[in-house]
C-alpha cells in the first residue's frame, strides 16, 4: 500500500508521518531533490517507488508526480516530468496503484511561519503561488484527504483513509 503525504514546505508532512508510524510501521520514502538531475532518473525513481508499493506498505514524504506539478511550474516555469515520454505511463501506473493521498494544508498564516528553517530558493518568495498551485493540483486527484494539523480531529480523517485503503487492498 502506498500513502502519499503531500503539501507545501512547513505544512506538517514529517510531523504527520511521525504520528502515524506507531500505528502503521510502514517504510518511509523521502522524495529526493530531483530537479537538477536528468528527468530519466526521476522516472526511474518514481517507477521503483510504485513497484515497491505493490510489495510493502510505504509512506511517501512527497511524490514527484505531484510535487513537480506544483514546484516545477511555479519555480522553474514548467513541469519537467510532463514533457517526458513516460508521463502518460506514470499517471496510468499511479492510477493503478491507487495510493491514499493526504494533502497537508494548514491555514495560510501557519504555512508562512518559517522561523529559522531554511527553504529551497524561491519557496518563501513564491509561497502564495505555491499554495495556490498545490490547491489546484490536488483537485485533480480523486479521494484526497486534506489534513490540517491545527484541527485535532483531522487526524481521525487520516486514520480513516489509511484504514479504508488497507481494507480495500490498495497497493
Amino acid at each position: 500500500m502506498m500513502v502519499i503525504i503531500e503539501g507545501m514546505d512547513n505544512s506538517g508532512k514529517s510531523s504527520l508521518i511521525d504520528k502515524l508510524l506507531p500505528s502503521y510501521p510502514f517504510s518511509v520514502i523521502h522524495s529526493r531533490t530531483y530537479w537538477d538531475e536528468d528527468p530519466d532518473h526521476w522516472v526511474e525513481g518514481i517507477q521503483e517507488v510504485m513497484e515497491a508499493a505493490t510489495r510493502r506498505n510505504i509512506f511517501c514524504d512527497r511524490f514527484p508526480v505531484i510535487t513537480e506539478s506544483v514546484y516545477g511550474p511555479v519555480l522553474r516555469g514548467k513541469n519537467v516530468l510532463s514533457d517526458h515520454p513516460s508521463w502518460p505511463d506514470l499517471l496510468r501506473e499511479l492510477a493503478r496503484v491507487q495510493p491514499v493521498i493526504i494533502y497537508c494544508r494548514p491555514p495560510l498564516h501557519k504555512l508562512v511561519q518559517w522561523g529559522t528553517r531554511g527553504q529551497m530558493d524561491g519557496v518563501k518568495e513564491r509561497a502564495l503561488d505555491l499554495i495556490a498551485q498545490y490547491d489546484r493540483v490536488m483537485k485533480a486527484f480523486k479521494n484526497v484527504c486534506t489534513y490540517n494539523y491545527t484541527q485535532p480531529l483531522d487526524l481521525y480523517k487520516v486514520y480513516n483513509e489509511i484504514e479504508r485503503g488497507m481494507k480495500n487492498g490498495q497497493h
